[in-house]
C-alpha cells in the first residue's frame, strides 16, 4: 500500500485529503508544517509527498529544495491555491503541480501517474528543469556583462533597462486583472491562516469574550473563503466534465467540511445529461454557497434537495437546490444577490452575491422561488454548448 505524506497548514484540507486518498487505497500521513520534513521522511518513509506552498511558518518551495537535495528519487507534488507559482523556477523541481480544488480528481491522477513512472522518467524531467534554470542564469549573466560594458565605456543606462535586469520577465508595467486576482488571493491566504489559528485556540473556551472572538473569527473565515472564490473569475478555465459526478463530489466535500448536522441531502440526477465543457470552479462556488445558504436557513431539522435536469431544448443543464428552511419574504427576493444584503443578523451576505457572479461568468440564468416558513428553491441554468470556450483556454 503506497504511503502519501500530506504537508498542508489548513486542517480541513488535511482532513479532506486523508479521507479521499484513504478511500483510494493509500496509507496517509498528514502534517501541518514543512519544518523538520527530512526527519519526518526518514521516520515515515513515504512513497510520495503532496506539498502546499504558502504555509504559516515556512515556504513550500524551500521545503521542496530540502527534499530534493537529500531524497532525489522521492516524488513531490506541489498542491497550492495559486497558479502564480507554476512558472517559478523552484517549482520545476516538483514532479507535478496541482491547483487546489474540492474535486481531487486531478490530484489523484497526478499521484497515480507519479507513482507509476520509473526513475528514468523522473531523471529526464528534472534534467530539463536544471537545463531551464541554467539557461535563465546564463541570460542574466549575459545581461549583466552588457551593463558592465556600457558602464566602463561611460554610456548612460536608461532606468527601464535597469528595471528589466532586476525583473527580466516583467512584460508590463501595470498590473492586469489576473495579477490583481492572484495578489488578492495571496493576501486572503495570509489573513485566513491567522484567523484559523485564532479560531482554533478560542473555539472551545468557556469565557464569553473568547467565545465571541471564536464566533467572529469563524464568520470572517467563511467570508474570506467566499471572497477568495471571487478572484477565480479573473482567469476562467473550462474543462470537460461528467456533470452529475462532479455535483456529487462537491456535495461529498461539503458534507465533510460542514460542522452542522441538522439536515439531510436528497439527490436526483438526470442521466440524459452528456459530458460538456464548463468552468468547474464556478460550479463549485455556486453549489457550495447555495448549500451553505440552505443549511443556515434550516433552524431545526430539514431537507436539502439537489436535482439536475436536461433542458427540453437541450441547450441548458439545470441545477436545482431546494431547502425546507425559513424562506425569504417577497419584499426581499429582489435584494438577495446584493453584496451587502443579509437577514441573518451576521455575516455580509456575500454568498448569494458570488452565486450571481458565477452564473454570469457561465452566461447562465437563475430563478428563485421562496415561501416563508416553507423553504426556498434556486434554479440555475448552465449553457450546454461550451466547446468554443474550452478551445480558447
Amino acid at each position: 500500500m503506497p504511503k502519501v505524506l500530506v504537508v498542508d497548514d489548513e486542517e480541513h484540507i488535511r482532513m479532506l485529503y486523508e479521507e479521499e486518498l484513504k478511500s483510494e487505497g493509500y496509507e496517509v500521513v498528514t502534517v501541518a508544517t514543512g519544518r523538520g520534513i527530512l526527519d519526518l521522511i526518514e521516520e515515515e518513509k513515504p512513497d510520495i509527498i503532496t506539498l502546499d506552498i504558502k504555509m504559516v511558518d515556512c515556504n513550500g518551495l524551500d521545503v521542496l529544495e530540502q527534499v530534493r537535495n537529500k531524497y532525489y528519487n522521492l516524488p513531490v507534488i506541489l498542491c497550492t491555491a495559486y497558479e502564480t507559482y507554476k512558472n517559478d523556477i523552484k517549482s520545476m523541481a516538483a514532479d507535478a503541480y496541482v491547483v487546489k480544488s474540492y474535486d481531487l480528481t486531478e490530484l489523484k491522477k497526478k499521484i497515480k501517474k507519479s507513482l507509476e513512472h520509473d526513475f528514468n522518467w523522473l531523471e529526464e524531467k528534472r534534467r530539463l528543469a536544471k537545463d531551464a534554470y541554467k539557461k535563465r542564469v546564463q541570460k542574466v549573466k549575459e545581461h549583466l556583462l552588457e551593463l558592465v560594458d556600457k558602464i566602463e565605456k561611460g554610456k548612460s543606462i536608461p532606468i527601464d533597462e535597469l528595471e528589466a535586469f532586476f525583473e527580466p520577465e516583467k512584460k508590463e508595467k501595470q498590473m492586469n486583472l489576473k495579477e490583481f486576482g492572484n495578489l488578492t488571493a495571496d493576501i486572503i491566504h495570509d489573513v485566513k491562516n491567522n484567523l484559523t489559528y485564532i479560531w482554533y485556540i478560542t473555539k472551545d473556551e468557556k469565557n464569553e469574550l473568547l467565545q465571541d472572538i471564536a464566533e467572529r473569527s469563524e464568520r470572517a473565515l467563511i467570508s474570506l473563503d467566499k471572497f477568495r472564490h471571487l478572484t477565480i473569475r479573473l482567469s476562467p478555465k473550462f474543462d470537460k466534465v461528467d456533470f452529475n459526478k462532479f455535483i456529487n463530489k462537491i456535495i461529498t466535500s461539503f458534507m465533510k467540511l460542514t460542522l452542522k448536522q441538522n439536515f439531510e441531502i436528497e439527490t436526483f440526477f438526470d442521466d440524459a445529461i452528456p459530458e460538456f465543457f464548463v468552468e468547474k470552479r464556478q460550479i463549485e462556488q455556486i453549489l457550495f454557497n447555495l448549500l451553505q445558504n440552505a443549511v443556515e436557513a434550516i433552524s431545526n431539522h430539514g431537507v436539502i434537495t439537489i436535482r439536475t435536469e436536461m433542458d427540453k431544448d437541450r441547450d441548458y443543464v439545470k441545477l436545482i437546490v431546494k431547502d425546507t428552511g425559513l424562506g425569504i419574504p417577497k419584499e426581499n427576493l429582489s435584494r438577495i444577490f446584493d453584496l451587502s444584503f443579509t437577514t441573518k443578523g451576521k455575516g455580509y451576505g456575500i454568498g448569494l452575491f458570488l452565486v450571481k457572479q458565477a452564473v454570469d461568468i457561465l452566461n447562465g440564468k437563475f430563478l428563485v422561488e421562496s415561501e416563508v416558513n416553507k423553504g426556498t428553491t434556486f434554479y440555475i441554468s448552465i449553457p450546454l454548448k461550451r466547446q468554443e470556450h474550452a478551445d480558447k483556454t
